[in-house]
């Protein structure tokens, strides 16, 4: 009985520290092998970590259905819905008009997902800056997706679909406009997806190499943070973390991230389970 035990810690820890590199590099693979396949890709590594959530949590009681799962459901939906009207939308838009068809370096593969993923990180680090340091309007948009007091898988897709559409428009509108291909479009939105699932996954990894270059769960979990001096660090939306260190936002503290230290800064006056005055309270005063 012993035994078993002390193998099955044994392979939690090696888990830890080797689980987030084995997951991103069996999903890279499948996504550069099946680049249209990526969404139904997506979801069963999703349906992955959700299971590791329970198994290894970083914290155990932000595991299970709580209040705020609801609303994290449905602003998650909103997003996905929202995510693919602007895409189809940009999309059909670019290929009408002919933008930058011959602006985007022909350079290998490699080196092709390497630059759109720098260039569609710009700007959303830019707006998601602006709406924590900058802008009241759009911390107001923003603060949806701060909300829950906890960080987990259902946390990711969670925000105002404004904040879905500008997102998908900083991001994506770019690699249109320089005339990217469609195969480095597809790898690049993919990896940047699995990385904005996987960095609020509930899931006990430890990566604090990785995290200086990639944006893990480690790392960004810190931005959820409660304590502006936390929260107001590690902007990068996508897979890498670029952005973070050209502008000086990226922290990552050596310590523990406190369970009760997840959410707004303050919830006074936020409307944490109405789904109306959370839509529409950042655009009219009506509610």
């Amino acid at each position: 009985m012993k035994s078993k035990k002390k193998y099955h810690n044994e392979f939690r820890r090696i888990m830890r520290k080797f689980g987030f590199p084995f997951l991103l590099l069996a999903y890279s693979i499948g996504l550069s092998l099946y680049p249209s396949e990526g969404t139904l890709i997506l979801l069963g590594f999703a349906i992955i970590g959700i299971l590791m959530e329970n198994w290894m949590p970083y914290h155990k009681d932000w595991r299970g259905i709580k209040n705020d799962s609801k609303l994290d459901g449905v602003f998650s939906i909103l997003t996905m819905i929202v995510s693919v009207i602007v895409k189809g939308g940009l999309t059909v838009l670019f290929s009408q008009l002919s933008f930058g068809s011959h602006l985007w370096p022909t350079i290998p593969l490699p080196l092709s997902i390497l630059l759109a993923l720098l260039i569609s990180g710009f700007g959303p680090y830019i707006l998601h800056r602006a709406a924590h340091e900058w802008n009241d309007f759009m911390w107001q948009i923003h603060a949806v997706h701060h909300a829950p007091n906890r960080v987990y898988s259902l946390n990711a897709m969670r925000a105002h679909p404004l904040n879905a559409a500008w997102n998908v428009v900083t991001g994506l509108g770019p690699l249109l406009l320089l005339g990217a291909d469609s195969e480095t479009i597809l790898i690049a939105g993919g990896l940047n997806n699995f990385f904005s699932i996987f960095n609020h996954m509930n899931i006990d990894f430890k990566n604090v190499q990785l995290s200086i270059f990639l944006n893990t769960a480690e790392l960004h979990r810190w931005h959820h943070s409660t304590k502006k001096d936390f929260g107001d660090r590690n902007y990068s939306s996508g897979a890498i973390t670029l952005w973070d260190h050209v502008f000086g936002s990226w922290k990552l503290p050596r310590t523990k991230f406190n369970r009760q230290d997840a959410g707004l800064y303050a919830t006074n006056d936020f409307p944490i389970l109405s789904l109306s005055r959370q839509l529409i309270g950042p655009l009219c005063r009506c509610l």
